[in-house]
């Protein structure tokens, strides 16, 4: 295993960079912890004097409520002739009530219910909050009907009562077998406090005074967290470790606690802030040294290398990496480009020799897959006429037939002038016609401008024989039509005859791109398309539709140049 030498990238910066920066992330971290220390004893004190004062506010409304009832009674004439015998007073005096009932619990927003019940007459008179819901308030008529009033209720402070599961503060004033009550849900006391609480991780636990939990019941269980009427805070837990204080209320037996993650309460001292002021000084001084370190080792060898990487995309596939004197990291990196460099190079070029060669034998194959049907009707056309005693006829079929020959031999060109194509075409249709004597002609619309186009060899032959074979198998007698023309940088060819046309299911197979023959089906279609795309990939196109003339119209798109793969004198990878 080689040993790093003196220029290495590691030995150099390890002194006067890494170490420092290292004792600088240490110093950040612990001054950060301390930091939080800080500002959470802050947080914990502001929690615990909220705490203290929310229990002193909801005593004062206590409070409150208790004179306000104890003025309500006083000062309400309505109790005294709720007995009255005139129905019609009686009447009033309940309205009356109702109404001071509904006023009164209006007015305090701790209030969950307020009511009179008459011993004499058992009947009960309530108003309730805007938080209540039926179930609960269900709840408190059967409690008051059937536990509290059944027995001996006693007038005076605040009491702790459980009605449906829930614990409620109730008190009691009394005045001739008249009762004159009012309920507090305990849990709404950490109403409040609940969105100070999500905001700082506190959370406050409202108990009777016996420290009965009245709310979080599961959160308690679960983190085996005990209640305790402490001022002082201490710790409890078991799952995970809470500080924990109570504020004891001085109007009610009930009791508020705060709840703390031990996170608020631990943490380091605070003298490491002045080390981390006087690190980051000493840092600051060698950013100058450190800058001219980085600028000679390390910026400007990676821009001799970006430098590199531009000029291979910009063209120059052997350009080569000058070596300096530099860490030997980067030596070696620039050693390892120019070799890639270099195989990158011959790679691209045996890649692109195979490429091109199997795109020509692919071109190849397609191009020579003639049907043996063609042969067979020439010879049986031959046959016919030499039989017949058609001298002449035969003569001219023969020259045709050569003609064929010559241009099918020849046709391993990739790409052959349209003009070529075209006599092509006028060979094999005049052969077709002294085939098919006076059933057959053509017409051929095709300006000068467009006969120099180069295209594939039996492009356009492939559906001329199409209409020769289906056409002339349907009618008295075929016209086929070609036009060219030169369009938007690309040759627009089309096919059309006079003929019977073809179905729909036919149509859509042969538009179908990926649609491939079967049994020898449409095998011309087929191999024109192929072609077209291995040269033009999709600027290319064939559309077969029906035609106004009642036979098929093809139309041809043939841009005027090939695809940058297929040529010769580039290279395809770039």
């Amino acid at each position: 295993m080689e040993t790093m030498s003196k220029k290495s990238i590691f030995n150099r910066f390890t002194p006067a960079v890494i170490i420092p920066v290292i004792l600088l992330v240490i110093l950040v971290n612990i001054a950060s912890f301390t930091v939080l220390y800080q500002n959470d004893r802050r947080v914990a004190k502001t929690a615990a004097e909220l705490n203290h004062l929310y229990v002193a506010e909801t005593d004062k409304n206590l409070r409150l409520i208790q004179e306000y009832l104890f003025l309500l009674q006083r000062n309400e004439g309505s109790f005294d002739m709720i007995r009255s015998e005139d129905e019609w007073t009686r009447m009033h005096a309940k309205l009356e009530l109702q109404k001071s009932l509904e006023t009164t619990i209006s007015g305090f927003s701790l209030l969950d219910y307020i009511f009179t019940y008459d011993l004499q007459s058992s009947e009960l008179l309530y108003a309730y909050g805007p938080g209540s819901t039926q179930q609960t308030r269900k709840g408190i008529r059967t409690y008051l009907e059937s536990e509290l009033f059944t027995g001996t209720p006693v007038p005076g402070n605040w009491e702790v009562v459980s009605i449906a599961g829930e614990s409620y503060l109730l008190t009691l004033l009394e005045s001739k077998k008249v009762f004159l009550g009012a309920l507090v849900r305990m849990a709404d006391f950490e109403e409040p406090l609940r969105q100070l609480s999500s905001e700082s991780s506190f959370l406050s636990v409202v108990t009777d005074d016996k420290m009965i939990p009245a709310s979080h019941l599961v959160f308690l269980e679960e983190n085996g967290i005990q209640l305790k009427a402490s001022t002082d805070f201490y710790l409890t837990g078991t799952r995970n470790h809470y500080y924990v204080r109570t504020d004891r209320s001085d109007a009610a037996p009930y009791c508020l606690c705060l709840v703390l993650p031990r996170t608020f309460l631990t943490g380091p001292g605070g003298f490491f802030l002045i080390t981390l002021l006087l690190v980051s000084v000493s840092a600051v001084a060698l950013i100058p040294l450190l800058t001219r370190l980085i600028r000679k080792d390390v910026v400007e060898p990676l821009k001799v290398l970006d430098t590199a990487i531009e000029e291979i995309n910009s063209g120059d596939a052997l350009y080569q990496i000058p070596l300096r004197d530099d860490p030997e990291e980067f030596v070696r990196v620039d050693k390892a480009f120019n070799n890639m460099t270099r195989q990158l190079h011959e790679a691209k070029i045996r890649a692109y020799e195979d490429v091109i060669e199997k795109q020509k034998l692919r071109l190849s194959y397609l191009q020579m897959q003639i049907r043996p049907h063609f042969f067979m009707n020439a010879l049986t056309t031959v046959s016919n006429f030499a039989r017949l005693g058609k001298q002449n006829e035969l003569d001219s079929f023969i020259g045709y037939l050569a003609s064929y020959l010559r241009y099918m031999f020849r046709s391993n060109l990739t790409l052959v002038p349209f003009k070529e194509e075209l006599a092509h075409m006028e060979t094999y249709l005049s052969m077709q016609e002294l085939r098919f004597s006076g059933t057959l002609s053509h017409v051929f619309d095709i300006p000068e401008d467009t006969k120099t186009v180069m295209l594939p060899p039996f492009s356009v032959h492939n559906f001329a024989e199409n209409v020769i074979k289906h056409a002339m198998a349907e009618q008295d007698h075929v016209t086929l039509y070609l036009q060219a023309r030169l369009k938007d940088n690309a040759l627009h060819i089309t096919v059309e005859d006079n003929g019977s046309g073809m179905t729909e299911e036919a149509l859509r197979q042969l538009n179908d791109p990926d649609y491939k023959p079967h049994a020898g089906q449409s095998i011309g279609v087929w191999n024109t398309r192929q072609t077209l795309r291995l040269l033009y990939g999709d600027r290319a196109g064939v559309k077969i539709s029906d035609s106004l003339l009642g036979g098929t119209l093809v139309e041809l798109t043939i841009p005027l140049e090939v695809e940058e793969r297929m040529r010769t004198d580039e290279d395809p990878f770039v």
